[in-house]
């Protein structure tokens, strides 16, 4: 349903050359489903972009620009960390690219609109059940923990994501309270953060004003 501008595959494959990568990504444009453009939906910024900055964000949430659409890789980095895990249904793409960034160093963002993001209502992600999406979101977090050398810090990041994304779901309070203690567990001064202790008393709010 993207729409890839003339230019693309000739300039991405002359930044790789030039740069000596592993995969590269563009920035894009949102359009609608009947192709006009889609101010709704924001694009993410990433400015001043390096390897580490990258290699913190993906470990929070999806910051590819513009996703499979926009995404350029080796073949021999798909030969050695494999194919999209099919058993993820919502975030597949997040958690290839997070195997690609842990697997190589060498990548880079070309900062030209050289694709078109098609948002609609009838995308299949959104079709998907919200527990079903916790479920997706906690396991890539987890295999992260498990398959990747963290630093203590990305640790740490991977797991007040794990909290955050359990609160937005709506977790129940001690699922969200056994995800905080493992905040408390790597990292003491981000557990007593402001906007982690304030989604823990928020949340008892929430049910009440829900039960109203």
């Amino acid at each position: 349903d993207d729409v890839w501008l003339p230019a693309k595959l000739e300039l991405q494959c002359a930044f790789m050359g030039a740069n000596h990568l592993d995969m590269c990504f563009c920035d894009y444009q949102t359009i609608d489903e009947s192709g006009k453009n889609n101010s709704i939906f924001e694009t993410v910024s990433f400015s001043n972009f390096s390897y580490l900055k990258l290699r913190r964000k993906i470990l929070t949430g999806n910051f590819i620009l513009g996703s499979a659409s926009s995404v350029m890789v080796k073949k021999t980095i798909i030969s050695s960390v494999g194919l999209f895990d099919e058993k993820i249904k919502w975030g597949g793409d997040w958690e290839y690219w997070m195997r690609i960034i842990f697997n190589t160093k060498y990548i880079g963002f070309l900062q030209k609109e050289l694709v078109l993001i098609r948002f609609g209502i009838t995308q299949v992600q959104s079709t998907l059940n919200s527990e079903k999406r916790l479920q997706d979101v906690l396991f890539i977090l987890n295999k992260a923990l498990i398959s990747y050398d963290l630093t203590r810090n990305e640790r740490i990041s991977v797991h007040v994501t794990a909290f955050k994304t359990m609160y937005a779901y709506q977790s129940s309070f001690k699922e969200l309270f056994k995800a905080y203690l493992l905040v408390l567990k790597v990292g003491f001064v981000a557990a007593f953060s402001p906007d982690l202790i304030w989604l823990l008393l928020k949340y008892p709010m929430r049910k009440l004003k829900n039960a109203i």
